[in-house]
């Protein structure tokens, strides 16, 4: 037997690994993003998929053929599972884009559109401020590094090629998507509420003083009005994307846990 053959019954198991560690790198903050090259990508998923394999009990894991019918299902309930921890990250960081997206079309920034390179997603400036916030609050939280943890922990719940496209955990990701969009209002109320009492009382002047150029001081103020608020808040602002990370990395572990109960009950 020759080195090559010898080494062909692992292609396939280390083939799902990286599969299963590439789906980190679909949606996560930072692993997805754009500014990194695919090269350095496809290399670092080598490199830990090399570092993981070993520390796999294969004996316990459901054998995987070399046919290529068979594999690609497999593959794909890899991939499912590392999409879905990279979810877990990616949601409460686009929910900051979406507040910066109300805040900006109250105060009249919505023209002004830029590319954010992380995610390659066109939004205004304010929710792409907030969202490198929330990026930080998420690197500062360790969030790689959990992340990646939480995949290593999905071995043990869920064995190589037992993973399918119906195992997708909706409940999971509903209450991701929910929490997202609460996280959303509850951080552009403050601004889009008092830009609308502004509004309001730019109408009053108007009605007053129907001869006074609503274009000279009515959308420099509201800009002026949106910011300073934004800035008075920012502090809450912050509690409340550590406070959304710690409930997404939380409600990750719960569903992690869940899928290793039903791993046992199955046995």
């Amino acid at each position: 037997m020759t080195g090559f053959d010898a080494l062909l019954p692992h292609l396939p198991p280390l083939l799902l690994v990286m599969t299963r560690l590439g789906g980190l790198f679909v949606f996560t903050p930072v692993l997805a993003s754009g500014i990194i090259p695919m090269k350095a990508k496809a290399l670092l998923v080598l490199t830990f998929s090399l570092a993981i394999y070993p520390t796999l009990d294969l004996h316990s894991q459901v054998p995987v053929p070399l046919d290529v019918m068979t594999l690609a299902p497999m593959m794909a309930g890899e991939l499912l599972i590392g999409t879905v921890i990279g979810l877990a990250a990616f949601i409460p960081a686009a929910s900051l884009q979406l507040a910066g997206l109300f805040m900006g079309q109250q105060m009249g920034l919505s023209i002004a559109s830029v590319l954010n390179p992380a995610v390659e997603l066109e939004g205004n400036s304010i929710g792409q401020i907030l969202f490198y916030l929330g990026v930080a609050t998420y690197t500062l939280l360790g969030g790689v590094d959990l992340l990646y943890f939480a995949l290593l922990q999905t071995f043990d719940a869920v064995h190589l090629g037992e993973a399918t496209l119906t195992d997708a955990p909706l409940d999971f990701l509903t209450a991701l998507v929910m929490s997202g969009f609460v996280l959303a209002t509850r951080i552009a109320l403050p601004v889009v509420t008092i830009i609308f009492l502004e509004s309001l009382a730019v109408g009053l002047i108007m009605k007053t003083v129907p001869s006074l150029n609503i274009m000279s001081f009515g959308f420099p103020i509201r800009i002026i009005v949106g910011l300073f608020v934004l800035l008075v808040s920012i502090v809450l602002i912050s509690e409340a994307i550590t406070g959304e990370f710690t409930d997404a990395f939380d409600l990750l572990g719960q569903w992690i846990e869940g899928m290793r109960i039903e791993q046992v009950e199955g046995r």
